[in-house]
């Protein structure tokens, strides 16, 4: 069944296209930590052949911005990672489960790695390399719920979506109604309300 994206997840030989790359950069982004030690990325065992070498994609497409490419180019250099921590948090938010200990040593076992347990880009694309080539909806409810549009723009932070606001920005205005601290806010009428039984005492 197609997804309702109007740009492709993978191209015509299966590589993650420039703009899902692009996307999931600012994913990975959103959750790694700074790489401790030099890094320089290994693997535990031999990937399977399913799993194929990501492109780097280092030409710059009509649609691609030069500037979004070499951010993304940037974090081959291993600098960034996810550790346990990082991927629990990252499945929480996603998926709204944690991850199991089965699943977490299969993506230690099987993707590029740092530091003998920490996921690399690299890593991180093969992960949704493989999982986009079996399950391409599951890939596509992923990016929904990060708030992607079908032209994989993020329009929307997952915070957003859920009607939290980040710190520091202004409250949206139907944000404002419902139970706060000074508890159940009254409306306009039975403002007026009130205040004409305050008169007449």
């Amino acid at each position: 069944m197609p997804t309702e994206f109007e740009v492709p997840l993978l191209d015509d030989e299966g590589a993650i296209s420039p703009k899902f790359e692009a996307a999931l950069a600012k994913i990975f982004r959103r959750y790694a930590s700074p790489t401790k030690s030099k890094p320089t990325s290994t693997a535990t065992t031999e990937k399977p052949s399913i799993v194929r070498d990501v492109s780097l994609s280092k030409s710059v497409e009509e649609d691609s911005n030069k500037e979004d490419d070499e951010s993304v180019d940037a974090l081959f250099d291993n600098c960034l990672s996810m550790s346990r921590e990082d991927l629990e948090r990252f499945s929480s938010d996603t998926n709204g489960q944690s991850m199991t200990d089965e699943t977490y040593t299969e993506i230690t076992e099987f993707f590029d790695i740092v530091e003998g347990d920490r996921l690399t880009f690299k890593g991180f694309l093969q992960l949704y390399q493989l999982q986009t080539e079996n399950d391409e909806e599951e890939t596509a409810r992923d990016l929904t719920s990060w708030g992607f549009d079908k032209n994989l723009e993020l329009v929307a932070t997952r915070k957003e979506q859920d009607g939290v606001v980040e710190e520091g920005e202004p409250v949206p205005k139907e944000e404002l109604t419902g139970n706060g601290q000074g508890g159940e806010r009254k409306s306009e009428s039975e403002n007026a309300k009130s205040e004409e039984n305050d008169g007449t005492d």
